[in-house]
Order: structure tokens, then sequence, then C-alpha cells
């Protein structure tokens, strides 16, 4: 069975905002995507299947993350902000 260990450091960027989601690898997509949804509205949560390609612009109402082939989150989801 899969452990996962929940940090309790939260990021936040320059504005005071949370940019990213450390204590949601290792659950599922689906969950995850609406965890992120709730914490904040003004973003656009896009789930990728391991291995999808993505651009690389930076693009602050965008946060996407990779599942495995179980729908379980892979990489911490994130977001970055142009300052």
């Amino acid at each position: 069975m899969l452990q996962v260990t929940k940090p309790s450091i939260i990021y936040k960027n320059a504005r005071g905002k949370k940019n990213a989601w450390l204590e949601l690898v290792g659950i599922d997509g689906n969950i995850a995507a609406t965890i992120i949804d709730k914490q904040n509205k003004h973003v656009k949560v896009i789930v990728l299947k391991d291995g999808t390609p993505v651009t690389k612009d930076i693009n602050c109402v965008r946060v996407w993350f990779w599942v495995d082939e179980n729908n379980v989150v892979i990489r911490t989801p994130t977001f970055k902000i142009n300052i």
C-alpha cells in the first residue's frame, strides 16, 4: 500500500497565494482537481496522463499536474506567476 507523507509546508507566491499543493501527491486526480478548484477559483485545473507534453509558457491561471495509469497524482500540482 502506498503511504503518503503530507508536509506541513505551504508554498505561497509573492502575492501570498498558494501556488503548490504538495499534499495532493498520491491521491486520486479527480479529488485533487476538486481541492485545487475549491482553494483557488481563479485557476483552470488540467489533469494530464504521465508523459503528456506541455508548453513551457508561464500562465498564472493554469494549474496542471500528471497522474499515473491509476489516476493517482505523481507530481506536485503547481502554477507560476509572472510578476
